[in-house]
């Protein structure tokens, strides 16, 4: 072979078909480093951001617990906590059958659907790329590049709660559902059909889903009617599935309407905000580049959907699409076998009906109801800057054409094009990185917004000696936060130190020490409380928020402890397994339109079965109507708190009563008046009372009644 047969041999263009190969295995490969990236931000550091468990993220973690736990429970909707779809608390069961149950497998669960979702999104775009062929070859990457780094997305792919789940579902079923469209292939509609309906399973917008599809149906016939004549029998097989698909959840709705509607009630309240649907509009229109969701779960608290560096291609994208839309561009715009009308039509049909729960929500922008819409603001953007690299391309080509194929270095255009491109995805990486990492990470608000000390508070609980009695103060212990960390049945008891407070069993259990956390952030007089009856308390452990404001404390009080006072008043009444001690009385004169706060000092001697109500009243001379009752307080001991059933044998229960004075209540002396009896029935519980006048008399000449005198107050003249 010659020298020069060599070097032409050397210097050959590869054929088309390798030269394909070639962009093929490079485009893959950038794919993989755009998912690597996409994971890393998801799962960076998951298991302390977002800190702490919050009440929405441990109700669907406990429901998870639940589905491996409880025989026969495989509900098809979850109505507590306003209702919550199923789809996200199953994947969650699985993670937890393998991975172990916690916060950071369950959030893994929402990184692992986030990270996903960036090459579902690749994989649409380049169906939108063949239906337009207009559109660059590098708008599928970009497009999946702006959704691995936009903080939108990320933040919920963080979050243990299915929200995330919808951009999922919406993908895989718009990307069979143009694959179909290109293909006619039976099974690509098969497959959206059941992604479709699986879409009501996911989360509330998820429900929008079906008529997403019919509205892009209803867009074909206005703008293409002839593919969708081709196409009609794949749209209504696909159809057919997903109405199939939501079959049995529509089935539990039927049979259970009030469900249906128990959170969409707080939607379509638009007009009961500030300006009004249009005020709802603006506001979720300025989401983007003004001013965005508040809510520190949701967001850097007022950070916009899009920083400056992606927000200008997002513009040019949306600018773009309108005029592909309307047939701008002339008859080039119609390449494809759909045509960029079609395209770009449903790319900003998608995003209009995914905002429309947050136009609709009872405040906006509320960017856990509209994420939704992330993937059409991805397109969008990848959009944006594809135009912009197709722009440098084409004055590239023309500056080629003009030196008649010498080439001779770049166009300088070109090159711009590019580091606008490598700016804006670069510079949108590191805002997003920071925003969230660091500015979000350490917002001082997360402490509370994801409750964090109620989960701190828990994990200290687990740490306790088992044989250690445990008072909580005021959270009770079905928060599901709480309930989450103790779901094993750690041994806890609930009061709220507001209105009530449990002393530690005096028989048979005195020898066991006892812990009590109190709240103080929510409970401002229980730790007063337990300093007054137990003097020789220790303060243990404090707990403090990200201000260094107290959250908690920790007291300790040892074995054998016994309260340091008694009742102020001593009166003695029995009921079935109830014993009064006595009550206190914060003053024994009081003026009209005053309260009068009434503790009453409660003993187990037995287990109750029943729950109890106790009223308090205050007796006076008799009204016109008769009535002698001229206030009270019917509840249930510490106010719902402390239910009679729970009360452990030997316990001393300490119960308030708030009792507000009548504005023009006579001057006199009035009797307090108490008793039990039972919410549904109004039957008032026999008691056994000591008399008043002489309460040395033994139990066994006690009078039988159904409410006890406690004494007299005096209520005085303002004058």
């Amino acid at each position: 072979m010659s020298e020069d047969e060599s070097h032409t041999k050397a210097t050959a263009k590869p054929s088309p078909v390798c030269a394909r190969r070639e962009r093929r295995a490079i485009e893959w490969m950038a794919l993989a480093a755009l998912v690597a990236v996409a994971a890393f931000l998801r799962f960076w550091q998951l298991d302390t951001i977002p800190p702490g468990y919050h009440y929405d993220e441990a109700f669907q973690g406990l429901e998870a617990w639940n589905l491996l736990t409880r025989p026969y429970y495989h509900p098809i909707f979850f109505p507590g906590n306003f209702g919550n779809e199923p789809l996200f608390i199953y994947l969650t069961a699985l993670a937890f059958r393998f991975l172990g149950a916690g916060p950071t497998t369950q959030r893994a669960v929402a990184a692992l659907l986030g990270t996903l979702t960036v090459p579902a999104l690749y994989g649409l775009a380049r169906e939108l790329l063949r239906a337009d062929e207009r559109l660059p070859r590098s708008f599928p990457l970009l497009s999946a590049a702006s959704l691995a780094i936009l903080y939108w997305h990320l933040h919920f792919s963080r979050v243990g709660i299915h929200p995330v789940l919808l951009p999922l579902i919406l993908v895989l079923a718009f990307w069979a559902l143009w694959r179909g469209l290109r293909t006619r292939g039976i099974c690509s509609f098969v497959v959206a059909g059941v992604f479709v309906g699986l879409g009501a399973y996911t989360y509330l917008a998820g429900r929008l889903l079906l008529p997403l599809a019919g509205a892009f149906a209803a867009l074909m016939w206005l703008l293409n009617r002839a593919q969708l004549r081709r196409c009609w029998r794949g749209l209504t097989l696909a159809l057919l599935v997903a109405l199939l698909v939501m079959a049995p959840l529509g089935l539990y709705f039927w049979r259970n309407p009030h469900l249906l509607t128990l959170r969409t009630s707080q939607v379509a309240a638009a007009g009961e905000g500030e300006g009004g649907l249009l005020g709802s509009v603006l506001r979720t229109l300025g989401m983007f580049s003004v001013a965005g969701d508040a809510n520190p779960r949701s967001n850097l608290p007022n950070r916009p959907a899009l920083d400056g560096f992606i927000a200008l291609p997002f513009y040019l994208g949306v600018v773009i699409a309108c005029g592909r839309l309307v047939g701008i561009g002339g008859e080039r715009s119609g390449t494809g076998y759909c045509g960029g009308r079609t395209a770009w039509g449903f790319v900003l049909l998608a995003g209009a009906v995914m905002l429309s729960p947050t136009v609709l929500s009872e405040y906006a922008p509320h960017f856990r109801r509209a994420v939704g819409a992330a993937p059409a603001v991805a397109l969008l953007i990848g959009l944006g800057l594809a135009s912009m690299v197709a722009w440098g391309k084409r004055r590239w080509k023309r500056r080629k054409e003009g030196e008649r194929g010498k080439r001779e270095g770049l166009s300088p255009c070109f090159l711009v094009s590019l580091f606008l491109v490598s700016l804006s995805l670069l510079g949108s990486s590191f805002v997003t990185a920071r925003d969230y990492f660091h500015r979000w990470a350490n917002f001082p608000d997360l402490y509370h917004a994801f409750d964090v000390g109620l989960w701190e508070i828990a994990q200290y609980v687990n740490e306790l000696p088992p044989e250690e009695l445990v008072y909580v103060t005021p959270r009770a212990a079905d928060h599901t936060t709480l309930a989450f960390a103790w779901r094993e049945g750690l041994g806890t008891r609930h009061f709220d130190g507001r209105h009530a407070f449990i002393a530690p069993a005096r028989y048979p259990l005195a020898d066991r020490p006892a812990t009590y956390v109190i709240i103080v952030h929510e409970d401002f007089r229980g730790s007063l409380l337990l300093r007054e009856l137990y003097p020789q308390a220790k303060r243990v452990h404090e707990f403090r928020d990200r201000d260094g404001r107290p959250y908690g404390e920790v007291f300790r009080l040892a074995s054998g402890g016994r309260p340091a006072r008694a009742a102020q008043q001593d009166r003695l009444a029995i009921w079935e397994g109830i014993s009064l001690e006595g009550y206190d009385l914060d003053a024994s004169r009081y003026h009209p339109g005053s309260i009068v706060y009434l503790q009453l000092w409660w003993a187990c001697d037995a287990q109750v079965t029943r729950d109890w109500k106790v009223f308090t009243h205050l007796l006076g001379p008799a009204k016109p109507g008769g009535s002698y009752v001229w206030a009270g307080d019917d509840a249930e001991p510490g106010q719902g708190s402390v239910p009679t059933s729970t009360w452990q044998i030997g316990e001393l229960i300490l119960d308030e009563h708030q009792l507000p004075l009548p504005a023009d209540l006579p001057p006199g002396e009035y009797l307090l008046e108490i008793g039990l009896y039972e919410a549904n029935s109004g039957r008032r519980a026999a008691v056994l009372v000591s008399p008043l006048d002489d309460p040395d008399v033994p139990p066994d000449k006690w009078l039988t009644a159904d409410h006890v005198i406690l004494g007299g107050v005096t209520v005085i003249s303002d004058q």
